[in-house]
């Protein structure tokens, strides 16, 4: 629900957010998206990937093209951020999959007024 919100917002603010992105259609049809941003010369945010679950390698297929034309687009570019896996095995698996360079530890910060309920 919430990753729809975003993903509404982020469509919706497409060029002010610096967004870029790729879909894979077939006969017409959308079967895969990916949307994300620049963050530094080098490294690229991949934000929103989804793609239909009943066609077989289409999130393998989109995030592959959106790589090749990255690539293309930004010859200094060295990393994709696939961003956090949300504790899903799933995903998570899929995402190294990928061979990644490295792995950041996600850590949680609170404001001292909201943890103590001031």
């Amino acid at each position: 629900m919430l990753e729809s919100i975003a993903l509404s917002r982020a469509l919706r603010h497409y060029e002010g957010l610096r967004m870029e992105s790729a879909v894979l259609v077939e006969d017409g049809e959308i079967l895969a998206l990916t949307m994300g941003s620049r963050l530094w010369p080098d490294t690229f945010d991949i934000h929103f990937e989804k793609a239909r679950e009943d066609v077989d390698g289409a999130y393998a297929a989109v995030n592959c093209e959106f790589a090749r034309y990255l690539r293309l687009k930004y010859p200094d570019l060295r990393y994709l951020n696939r961003e956090d896996d949300v504790g899903l095995a799933g995903l998570r698996k899929a995402k190294l999959s990928y061979n990644p360079h490295h792995m950041v530890e996600k850590f949680w910060a609170y404001l001292a007024e909201d943890f103590h309920g001031d």
